[in-house]
């Protein structure tokens, strides 16, 4: 899982939910589907889990495809994921001799995809039976859909422990509502839209030339998710559970930078600066892009007073003065344990 990710607490996700876990449990109006979707795999490191991942999007009809790009691994990720379909036709490996991060890693996957529809899959994660073929009913004439998300951990990785989002119908997303959805709140369980897995009309991505940002390790699923919202795709929703998101002690998803997060506030802020956008969807994304600031200048300072001392941070905090409110609750907050 390439994100920090905070699902509802054990319990909400109750026995009437829309859950795929097989066949029997899928819609009725999802038929078989024809094999039409590349699966794009990230991997780094990953021979723990590698072969999990694969294998759950391996036994979706609908899959065409399972794309693996090897990302500069050290361990046995690329053998192990050769070992499960070694004819190669329908497990492709693309191997990096440097890491260059999920997104580059993603974008050469892009440019040799097969299927007309995409979808992206971490290397710890998995799909549940049934989810491809019930996305593809979903998706209807949209450009891009994605199901819930749902959290669980190493130890049980189908024992679901909750969702992303709050159960509901079939939505259809604004930029403006996607951008807001992207707002951490302290206090409350993380619901970033950005980290749903969604499956795209590849037709859609090429006919805008929309990629990956390769230069982000942060937050490019929300920056690539926007950018299609502002360049007008249709974008829905549904509350299903197809997509778990396993959490592990040595996910890659503690690990990001403070340079990582600069990046990433970059992206967003060059984002609500764009041409074309609506006065709502600027406000939102601005809106967003100052989130992201105000914890880049909190890990700013954190970083400052470990290697410089309390009175460099504190100077750096005062010529930031706009986010020294937050910052200075934050700290206070921590400390108290609130």
């Amino acid at each position: 899982m390439t994100e920090d990710r905070t699902c509802a607490p054990p319990g909400e996700t109750g026995p009437t939910d829309p859950v795929w876990v097989g066949e029997a449990r899928r819609p009725a109006a999802v038929g078989r589907q024809a094999p039409q979707v590349s699966v794009i795999i990230a991997a780094r490191n990953a021979e723990a889990t590698i072969a999990r991942a694969i294998q759950s999007a391996l036994d979706q009809p609908e899959t065409l495809e399972v794309i693996v790009v090897n990302d500069g691994s050290t361990d046995r990720t690329s053998a192990v994921s050769r070992s499960l379909e070694p004819s190669g036709q329908r497990v492709r490996i693309i191997d990096l001799k440097q890491n260059v991060g999920p997104a580059a890693a993603r974008n050469a996957a892009l440019d040799q995809a097969r299927g007309g529809l995409v979808t992206i899959l971490d290397a710890d994660d998995l799909m549940l039976p049934g989810r491809l073929g019930a996305l593809i009913e979903e998706l209807g004439a949209a450009d891009i859909v994605a199901d819930d998300l749902a959290l669980s951990d190493e130890a049980s990785p189908l024992q679901l422990r909750g969702r992303l989002m709050s159960p509901s119908g079939v939505e259809r997303l604004s930029l403006e509502r996607f951008a807001y959805g992207n707002i951490a709140r302290r206090g409350e369980r993380r619901r970033e839209l950005g980290f749903l897995k969604p499956l795209f009309r590849r037709a859609f991505l090429d006919r805008h030339g929309l990629r990956y940002d390769a230069s982000l390790r942060l937050g490019e699923d929300y920056i690539l998710y926007a950018r299609a919202l502002a360049l007008g795709a249709e974008f829905r929703t549904t509350p299903a559970l197809g997509y778990v998101a396993v959490e592990r002690d040595a996910s890659l998803s503690g690990q990001h930078s403070t340079q990582d997060l600069g990046a990433f506030y970059e992206a967003c802020r060059a984002l609500s600066e764009a041409q074309g956008l609506s006065g709502e969807e600027r406000r939102a994304l601005a809106a967003q892009a100052r989130s992201v600031r105000q914890r880049l200048a909190l890990r700013m300072v954190l970083d400052i007073k470990r290697s410089r001392g309390l009175a460099q941070a504190l100077s750096w905090l005062a010529s930031n003065f706009a986010d020294a409110p937050y910052v200075v609750v934050q700290i206070f907050r921590d400390k108290l344990g609130l």
